[in-house]
């Protein structure tokens, strides 16, 4: 198989220039931002209903039960779906599928090892959730996709955790590219020397807080605030309709997949050491990986034990800063995908929305008395009643349509052909970044097998015996050629 190609791990290539990395991590941010207004399912007082997130969500923050033994019940099952999730996820997935059968060098030893368990964990309580659901009696709440607010009050609370995911980003890659004095020491010099001297390196760690404090709580404010019962008036004036939406989540999904691929040390993120063999450090700290060995401390008293080893190394927590920067960019990645199915299935008459018939724009139903008639957990009843026709179209326009609001942002029926051509955009994007990974697994496994090989071969020439062996083979040769 051929070697990877330069573009693909060679760090100094203008892709990976640090101006063009702060350019991603930036424009993130504005079309994360650009999405959040154009949706419309923004602007939704329906309940949300969401399958899968919404079972988490209940199992974990709402729904428990007065009763003091069906609420201990429900703490356990969310603890063994928990623990179930974490040893699934690191004993299967990433010990045996992700490292030793697909041997991708990003996930050797433990590498991302506490990603894969944040991410099976949700799943472990999905399964927690329906084993639940089968043991309760009747008068108790079921756990399904029905959080108990809003799709705009969801919304808000979704893409604060994008922003939190987002700005996480720009400190860990920042604060990487002001450390660095290898792949490109001469790029901002002096900022580099402030950084990583000032106040004895203390500026680091306050300068990142501050700003990480700051920025979040006003772009929490900011969120929280935004509609005021007008929906979104910063959205574009002409508004987009849904294949527009569509395409702006296939841009998101690429740039989150190209912040990830602009990493000096991808696919393998095998961080080098620098000239000075100091390491680069986590964001926010003076340690180049987070550590917690408490638990290992307390599993010491059992060291008698069989099965000491593995649960020694189950609780030795660590996190290396490239799985802190990234494993939460992988996260919002599938936040991405989220957003992408919405934009792919939306049907205004699922979130209490309705279109008008020449301009295409959408009216939202405000008038939450109306919406508990026609909704039940967030899942339409009747949506014949959801229309122009029956609310502002009607002969007789009721007090609660007058309530109704209309957005600038349009929907045009579009076949879900189309929507489908523009939504493979994103997983064509999944599809080269995962070739990406494995082809530099397999060649860098080829490569580091051929120079053992080649070690062993000179080994073997320098011994004696290979002398000896030479010295009467040469004799024999001269005489072949005489």
């Amino acid at each position: 198989m051929p070697a990877a190609p330069s573009w693909m791990i060679n760090p100094k290539i203008r892709f990976r220039h640090p101006w063009a990395r702060i350019f991603f991590t930036l424009i993130i941010i504005f079309w994360d931002f650009i999405i959040f207004a154009e949706d419309p399912i923004q602007d939704s007082e329906a309940d949300a209903n969401i399958p899968g997130v919404g079972h988490v969500v209940s199992m974990v923050c709402t729904k428990w039960p007065d009763d003091s033994t069906w609420y201990a019940v429900k703490f356990i099952f969310v603890l063994i779906g928990v623990l179930l999730g974490c040893v699934v996820g690191r004993q299967f997935f990433h010990h045996k599928v992700l490292r030793d059968w697909g041997k991708l060098r990003m996930f050797s030893k433990d590498k991302g090892s506490w990603t894969v368990m944040a991410a099976s964990s949700i799943g472990g309580i999905f399964i927690a959730a329906q084993m639940y659901n089968a043991l309760i009696p009747e008068h108790l709440e079921q756990i399904t996709g029905y959080m108990g607010v809003t799709n705009r009050e969801f919304g808000k609370v979704a893409q604060c955790g994008t922003w939190l995911g987002d700005v996480a980003t720009i400190a860990m890659v920042w604060d990487m590219l002001l450390q660095d004095t290898k792949v490109f020491p001469k790029w901002a010099g002096d900022v580099k020397n402030f950084w990583i001297h000032g106040c004895k390196g203390s500026a680091r760690v306050l300068i990142v807080w501050f700003n990480l404090i700051l920025s979040t709580a006003l772009v929490f404010y900011a969120v929280m605030q935004s509609g005021d019962g007008k929906l979104f008036t910063w959205r574009a004036s002409k508004g987009t309709d849904e294949l527009t939406r569509l395409l702006l989540v296939v841009i998101i999904t690429w740039v989150d997949l190209c912040i990830v691929f602009q990493d000096w040390d991808f696919p393998t993120f095998e961080t080098k050491p620098q000239d000075d063999d100091d390491d680069i450090k986590v964001a926010g700290t003076f340690a180049p990986k987070l550590q917690c060995h408490c638990f290992e401390r307390i599993m010491e008293k059992f060291a008698d034990k069989k099965w000491y080893k593995s649960m020694s190394e189950f609780c030795d927590v660590e996190i290396e800063g490239k799985w802190l920067n990234y494993g939460p960019l992988l996260c919002i990645i599938s936040l991405d995908l989220n957003m992408l199915k919405n934009q792919i299935l939306y049907e205004p008459a699922s979130y209490g929305q309705y279109v008008h018939p020449q301009t295409r724009r959408i009216y939202t139903i405000t008038d939450r008395v109306f919406l508990s008639q026609m909704y039940n957990e967030g899942i339409p009843i009747n949506a014949s009643l959801i229309a122009w026709n029956t609310r502002l179209g009607a002969d007789n326009v009721s007090e609660s349509a007058l309530s109704d609001v209309e957005s600038s942002v349009r929907w045009q029926n579009s076949g879900m052909g189309i929507k489908a051509m523009i939504g493979s955009l994103a997983f064509l994007a999944l599809l080269l970044f995962v070739f990406m990974v494995k082809w530099n697994s397999i060649t860098g496994a080829l490569d580091k097998a051929q120079a053992t090989f080649s070690n062993k071969k000179n080994k073997n020439e320098d011994t004696p015996q290979a002398d000896a062996q030479k010295i009467q083979a040469e004799p024999e040769e001269q005489g072949l050629v005489n």
